[in-house]
């Protein structure tokens, strides 16, 4: 096979039994499917794709969703994930049925690099740095992730092995990161959203508990999605937070207690 792939940090994860979402039991075969799917793929011009991947994929995944109905005090279990401490529904406590799907999400090189350093430089510009200061330090930080790249051509972000039909949106913390971080896939945001977006972020960071909510319409990423979903503009986010709003009224995502020993 000709491509490589430079597997992200969230994705490895997935491969641990304590894994929040999916749990990736086989990677080496989950691997070699990846690459052997992209063989056939073509790259959407931002270069962020979501890989559906072929039926043999259930074989090597647990599922990361199930229903949210089964979520309660007696099933919960509150994990520290991304900085923040969510609730999550615990594969050992109730059945966790096959998933329907699994498909990764993938960025090529450019657009990973490019990903990374709007990030940076978003984060730069809150703490009111120079444009001269960002610049120098945006040259050095893609230097760092070329070399960090090596000759990988494609990054595994991450697995999704999901259920109910269409692909699954990501979460209502996830999609009010991406937006405040300026992600190479919205070319059509307003400023003021994005904005917005980077508010939310710094009031759930002002209270890393607030995203441990039992009823997910009580945290703030929950509320920053149903404002984006009320508006009548008919940009990229409002079809996706309406979206994200459908499906996680109806799904939960599982993991378990945290492994002290790392496997």
């Amino acid at each position: 096979m000709t491509h490589k792939l430079f597997i992200y940090p969230d994705a490895k994860a997935q491969f641990q039994s304590d894994a929040i979402g999916t749990f990736v039991s086989n990677p080496y075969e989950m691997e070699d499917l990846i690459l052997e799917t992209l063989e056939t793929f073509d790259f959407p011009n931002n270069g962020i794709a979501f890989l559906n991947l072929p039926e043999e994929a259930l074989d090597y995944v647990t599922a990361g969703v199930e229903k949210r109905s089964l979520l309660s005090k007696e099933t919960e279990v509150v994990r520290d994930h991304r900085g923040l401490e969510q609730t999550f529904l615990d594969r050992k406590k109730v059945e966790i049925k096959k998933p329907d799907k699994v498909g990764v999400v993938l960025y090529t090189k450019e657009a990973y690099i490019l990903d990374r350093v709007n990030e940076m430089q978003a984060n730069q510009k809150n703490d009111q740095r120079s444009q001269d200061f960002i610049e120098e330090v945006t040259k050095k930080y893609t230097a760092q992730l070329e070399k960090e790249f090596g000759d990988s051509l494609y990054v595994w972000v991450t697995t999704i092995a999901s259920k109910g039909t269409g692909k699954p949106p990501v979460g209502p913390f996830r999609f009010v990161h991406n937006l405040a971080s300026r992600n190479p896939k919205y070319t059509d945001i307003p400023e003021r959203v994005t904005e917005r977006a980077a508010e939310y972020i710094r009031l759930i960071e002002l209270d890393p508990k607030g995203q441990r909510e039992l009823d997910i319409e009580d945290t703030l990423a929950w509320r920053f999605c149903q404002s984006e979903a009320k508006s009548p503009n008919p940009r990229s986010s409002v079809t996706e937070a309406r979206d994200i709003i459908e499906y996680w009224s109806e799904w939960v995502v599982v993991s378990t207690e945290e492994n002290p020993h790392g496997f």
